[in-house]
Parts: structure tokens; C-alpha cells; sequence
């Protein structure tokens, strides 16, 4: 190297080394003391470039900040928007939505009265019916149980007539045996 020596070696490490080995030791040390001074130098150009980013950088961001700031206003201003056009339309589709009811409603209670006069008048139809129903079954029941009232009144002479016969025919045995003992018993 060419340049002057940044370090001087004391004569005894000099010696020791020899003078090959002196040199090479200061020429190492030199060339380490400029590498020092070259990353001292770019330190230093770094620490320059990083204090331009930062500032770079806080330009932007105060930048950025303010058109999010300006976006979320617009977006703000949008959504309120919006949401007063849908509560429009929500107030209007339950509007809609009233009057289709109230009008569906009429229309079953109308249907509803509809069937019900049908079903009383089916009731009606119904009831009259059964009466009459009712009243040529009793009717027929009536006849038939004249029918057997007579016969069992008839079933009842005869039995009674049969009854009456057997009676006599027993009385007339009774007596019969009982004047037979008279006889015997007098007889004697």
C-alpha cells in the first residue's frame, strides 16, 4: 500500500517478527483501520438515508392519512344515503305489505262466512233429516213392538188356557184321591 502507516510497531514485536512480517501486520492493521473509516463513512451515509425514509415516510403516511380520512368521510356520506333510500323502501314495502294483508284478511273473512252459512244450511238439511229418520224408525219400532205385544198377550191366553186345564185335571186328581181315602177310611 502506498498510503502512510497508521500504526507503528515497537521494535521488539519488529524484530520478532522480522521485517516481512512487520510489514504484513501493518499492512493488515492499516487496511483494517480504512475499512473502519469506509464503514464509519457508510454508517453514516445510512444513517442520513434512513432519516430521509423516515421523514419519506411520515410524508406519506401523513398523506395516506388524510385521503382515508377524505374516503371514510365520502363512505360515511354514501352509507347514510344508502340507509335512508332502504329505510324508504322498507317503509313502503311494509306499507305494501299492510295493505295486502288487511285485504287478505277481508277475503278469508268473507270465505269464511261464505262457509259457514253452507255448513248451517248442510246442518239444517242434516237435522231435518235425521228427524224424519228418526221419527219412521220409532214409527216402525212402535209397530213392530205392537206387533209382539199382541203376540205375547196371545202366547200368554194360550199358556194361561193350558195352565187353567192342568189345574183342573190336577184339583180333579186331588179329589179324586182324597175321597178315595175317605173311602177306605170309613170303609173299615
Amino acid at each position: 500500500m502506498a498510503e502512510a502507516p497508521f500504526v507503528a510497531l515497537p521494535r521488539p514485536l519488529r524484530e520478532r517478527l522480522g521485517d516481512e512480517g512487520a510489514e504484513a501486520l501493518v499492512d493488515v492493521l492499516n487496511h483494517l483501520g480504512v475499512q473502519r473509516q469506509e464503514i464509519a463513512a457508510v454508517r453514516s451515509d445510512l444513517q442520513g438515508s434512513l432519516a430521509d425514509l423516515r421523514t419519506d415516510v411520515h410524508d406519506v403516511a401523513g398523506g395516506l392519512r388524510a385521503e382515508m380520512h377524505d374516503l371514510v368521510g365520502s363512505v360515511r356520506a354514501e352509507m347514510h344515503e344508502a340507509v335512508a333510500r332502504l329505510r324508504t323502501e322498507m317503509h313502503e314495502a311494509v306499507a305494501r305489505l299492510r295493505t295486502e294483508m288487511h285485504e287478505a284478511v277481508a277475503r278469508l273473512r268473507n270465505e269464511m262466512h261464505e262457509a259457514i252459512a253452507a255448513l248451517r244450511a248442510e246442518m239444517h238439511q242434516g237435522d231435518a233429516a235425521l228427524r224424519a229418520e228418526m221419527a219412521a224408525g220409532l214409527a216402525a219400532l212402535r209397530a213392530e213392538m205392537s206387533q209382539g205385544d199382541a203376540a205375547i198377550r196371545a202366547e200368554i191366553a194360550r199358556s194361561h188356557a193350558s195352565l187353567v186345564r192342568w189345574m183342573f185335571l190336577f184339583w180333579l186328581g186331588q179329589l179324586a184321591s182324597l175321597l178315595l181315602i175317605i173311602r177306605f177310611a170309613f170303609a173299615r
